[in-house]
């Protein structure tokens, strides 16, 4: 999954899938060894040879396991675009086909306010549901 996570939120608040270094959603999940905690690929990538939790030297970790990655997959999030109006919610597992389902049958679909390029190709990008009116009206 290729999609940025720092706009998901959490239906229910629950601290044991959101990393603590960058307060998002896990992404990519790294088991830290020293004190068995979970923080994001990214996020073990930025930090020096130590633990960022409790400053063990040297920093070594491993993939989490596939029971962790399952629970982050289930977890209920709501759509990243949730503050410009789209109400979906459901298991982060399912935001991607949510956000850009299979779209070459009919274009329109997917999440109405997710930003796509200009089908009139000015160069602007538009939520899904104003191409039709920046169409008639802005282009």
């Amino acid at each position: 999954m290729d999609i940025c996570l720092e706009y998901c939120e959490l239906v229910q608040d629950d601290k044991s899938l959101v990393c603590p270094i960058c307060q998002y959603i896990f992404l990519s999940p790294q088991q830290i060894l020293c004190c068995k905690q979970h923080i994001c690929k990214s996020c073990i990538d930025k930090v020096k040879n130590r633990c960022p939790l409790c400053r063990h030297r040297p920093l070594r970790y491993q993939d989490a396991k596939s029971e962790f990655i399952s629970s982050i997959n289930k977890a209920l999030i709501w759509c990243k675009h949730k503050k410009n109006g789209c109400d979906w919610k459901g298991e982060l597992q399912c935001l991607d086909v949510h956000l850009y389902p299979n779209s070459d049958a009919n274009p329109n679909a997917g999440c109405q306010y997710e930003p796509v390029p200009c089908p009139l190709h000015c160069g602007e990008q538009i939520p899904r549901w104003k191409c039709l009116h920046h169409q008639v009206l802005s282009c």
